[in-house]
């Protein structure tokens, strides 16, 4: 018979496993929580960006960004006319996410532009053409034919207002940015902040995920500036013994950016209304052109008056010197021919009579195609001047509906 000894676990080997368990425990309690935190980190970004996917979509269709959920249940919807640091809007903007139910959120609010609220602030340089008739001269009418009795100037002017159009889309809510962007910075609105505190920048929104753990202790899962109302704390700021948060901002810049603002502001502001203003000012440039040539009608006409009184006049001279070499053959018989010098200067008076009507003839008629071709010069840029007209009219419809259209 064959006896065999079972060996176990002698109280030392028992000893030291028991030590090192426990030293796992100890390492487990230790650092789990900020491994836990780093895979956080990892994930964390991707929600907020996930979250801030649906804010630009929700500015694409509203032309704003959504207020915050500052209901004391966390109903998921916004709540505008409240605070401006809540929840994220998760109802509103048709996200089914339970892991960001806990996302805090923030927008911009101030007396420059609200971010939150949608308002026609695009006021494009609009100008429109004048036509203002100023009566000139006031003169008896013709004694051919019918003419006006009015001498009236057409002064083309043209006149440029910023003008709001009443429509609210993407271009008012890029132009809220660019305002907010280039004004002073305001600690009373939104805005994020350094470690100690300290402001750094304004922001359009921001997004905080608080960390696995209360790192600062103070029975509040955010932690730093996150506890803050308008604050956030800045995205780059390191996990540390008293911070484990995760924040994610847009600024003014990255936004407009990211909703190519940019080229659709440029368009809209500059090219659309900038040919509509070129438009105007070529129909008040057309008025002026028009009344030069009334004006050289009317001048034409004169000289057309002037010239047909020369022929009467001229007529008038013909029939005194006719008068007169009556007169002088009379005074030559009468005189046995001792007068006949004086028959000879009537003569020559009379022919020279007779050359003066030939001359006005020539100048009235030359007066009459002169106003003729005038006439025809107004009426020949009456067509012109309609087609500016509309041209301007055309172009503004363009300008205006660019703006209804806006970014999306």
């Amino acid at each position: 018979m064959i006896i065999r000894s079972v060996r176990g676990y002698t109280l030392i080997e028992l000893a030291t496993a028991l030590t090192l368990l426990g030293l796992v425990g100890v390492l487990l309690w230790r650092f789990g929580g900020i491994a836990s935190q780093r895979i956080a980190e990892i994930e964390a970004p991707q929600i907020l960006t996930d979250a801030s996917q649906a804010l630009v979509g929700f500015v694409a269709a509203n032309h704003r960004l959504p207020c915050p959920d500052t209901s004391a249940t966390g109903d998921g919807l916004e709540h505008c006319g409240g605070a401006a640091v809540g929840r994220l809007p998760l109802v509103t903007l048709g996200l089914a996410r339970m892991d960001l139910r806990n996302v805090r959120y923030g927008v911009y609010r101030s007396a420059v532009a609200n971010m939150d609220t949608a308002a026609d602030r695009f006021f494009p340089l609009v100008t429109t053409a004048r036509d203002d008739p100023t009566l000139i001269l006031l003169y008896a009418p013709s004694i051919i034919p019918p003419h006006p009795i009015e001498l009236v100037y057409h002064y083309g002017s043209a006149t440029a207002a910023e003008t709001p159009l009443g429509q609210i889309n993407g271009m008012d809510f890029c132009y809220k940015l660019r305002l907010a962007g280039t004004s002073t910075a305001n600690s009373g609105a939104l805005n994020i902040r350094d470690a100690s505190g300290a402001m750094i920048k304004n922001v359009a929104y921001a997004l905080a995920l608080p960390g696995a753990r209360d790192a600062d202790g103070d029975g509040n899962l955010f932690d730093g500036s996150n506890t803050t109302a308008g604050y956030f704390s800045a995205p780059g700021q390191p996990v540390s013994t008293n911070y484990d948060d995760v924040v994610q901002v847009a600024d003014f810049g990255q936004l407009f950016d990211r909703l190519a603002c940019a080229g659709e502001l440029s368009a809209a502001g500059h090219a659309h209304f900038n040919a509509a203003t070129a438009a105007a000012l070529m129909h008040a440039g057309f008025v002026n052109y028009k009344s030069q040539l009334q004006l050289a009608e009317e001048e034409a006409f004169v000289n057309t008056l002037l010239a047909t009184s020369a022929v009467v006049v001229a007529g008038a001279g013909i029939l005194a010197a006719t008068a007169s070499v009556s007169f002088a053959m009379a005074d030559s018989l009468l005189s046995a021919g001792a007068l006949s010098a004086e028959l000879v200067l009537a003569s020559v008076d009379l022919g020279i009579a007779i050359a003066a009507e030939a001359a006005a003839i020539a100048t009235e008629i030359s007066s009459v195609i002169s106003w003729t071709g005038a006439i025809q010069s107004v009426i020949d840029f009456q067509p012109m001047l309609d087609e500016s007209v509309l041209l301007e009219t055309s172009v503004y419809s363009n300008a205006v509906a660019a703006d209804a259209a806006g970014l999306y």
